[in-house]
């Protein structure tokens, strides 16, 4: 009978006990939802975009432009890219919202949140964005650091069965100028500035 009256007691202090967290947690909390973070965050455009400055800056990708050609390179980096990205952009899009969580006040993210907007929400959340940013470097580095890899070793492997020997180089480098003139050089995955396409 002892036992059944602490259940019972236990039962109806369980939801006082949730209104005195439910008052210390700012409403805010409860109202930036993930989707709400990840539509001013972005996080695929943001992954894209650093992934792609990331392969492009090797020196794999420069040695598969001149041994497969631009196109020959991109038709063999650019679905390797597509599936690095539908792999890996779930554990980044996770880290993204746990930085913005652990860097931005619940008040700050409710406002940005309301903003409608990317471009609307920047001006709210910019005193914060460093956090965010070195908290995105420490969490997601070896994650970009594999998705790299993973697009750079298809080209990898399709570079290494050519032979240089029978290339003509003043074709390929004449091919490659056209590459980087027309902004096709980077498969479409950056444009000549280095920013995603």
């Amino acid at each position: 009978h002892r036992q059944g009256a602490r259940i019972v007691r236990a039962v109806k202090i369980l939801p006082f006990a949730g209104l005195l967290i439910g008052q210390h947690m700012p409403l805010a909390a409860a109202e930036s939802s993930d989707s709400a973070i990840i539509a001013f965050a972005l996080p695929e455009a943001q992954f894209r975009g650093i992934l792609a400055r990331a392969v492009f800056g090797t020196q794999t990708i420069r040695m598969g432009v001149m041994g497969l050609g631009p196109k020959g390179n991109c038709a063999v980096l650019v679905p390797a890219f597509n599936a690095a990205v539908a792999k890996d952009l779930p554990a980044w899009s996770t880290n993204l919202v746990r930085a913005y969580r652990q860097n931005v006040p619940a008040d700050v993210l409710e406002k940005a949140s309301a903003a409608g907007s990317a471009e609307a929400s920047a001006p709210i959340l910019q005193p914060y964005l460093n956090a965010v940013g070195e908290q995105m470097q420490k969490d997601s580095e070896p994650l970009l650091t594999a998705a790299a890899s993973e697009v750079i070793e298809p080209v990898f492997d399709a570079t290494s069965q050519v032979d240089i020997a029978t290339l003509n180089m003043e074709t390929r480098q004449a091919e490659v100028k056209a590459a980087m003139a027309d902004g096709s050089l980077t498969c479409g995955l950056l444009s000549n500035n280095g920013k995603q396409s």
